[in-house]
């Protein structure tokens, strides 16, 4: 993983309604600009999992879960993290391939945050993020090109 985006969450059916979605599930455009607020993650702590649970049981529901570790504290980072967690975000993961996927399109994410300071010298200081979303399908990709196309679909702001 390479980069997470934090989107506030849309109220009432999320992003599935603001998306256009092509024939192969890829998401090629939103309704409105949307604001993405980027962090970088670094080192092999992060994980993002998708599971779909069994038909037999009449339906399929995916649960998608996302845990990320960044590695310093600031008080911007802190104030924007604390908002963003109380409104069941949107979160776009983007990996080293170049995709791009929108975790929580219609039903947001449920967040944990949990703000870590060590007691040693090594110990690491910043947060870990825990993630949960649970939605009808898997993750949709995003078209590469529209993330920061300059406000047109999004604009990214860079966390510190």
């Amino acid at each position: 993983m390479k980069n997470v985006y934090f989107i506030n969450n849309v109220v009432g059916t999320g992003l599935l309604d603001s998306a256009t979605i092509a024939a192969t599930d890829q998401i090629t455009a939103f309704a409105s600009a949307l604001t993405l607020f980027k962090y970088e993650v670094r080192g092999a702590f992060h994980t993002f999992n998708e599971e779909g649970s069994d038909p037999s049981s009449g339906s399929v529901m995916y649960t998608q879960t996302l845990n990320v570790v960044l590695n310093t504290q600031s008080l911007a980072d802190r104030k924007e993290l604390k908002i963003l967690v109380w409104g069941n975000p949107h979160i776009v993961v983007e990996d080293y391939n170049g995709n791009y996927k929108l975790m929580g399109i219609e039903n947001g994410a449920d967040v944990q945050l949990t703000l870590n300071s060590g007691s040693e010298l090594s110990d690491p200081t910043g947060y870990t993020i825990n993630a949960v979303a649970k939605e009808r399908d898997p993750a949709n990709f995003i078209l590469a090109s529209i993330i920061d196309d300059s406000g047109v679909n999004t604009t990214v702001t860079v966390g510190t």
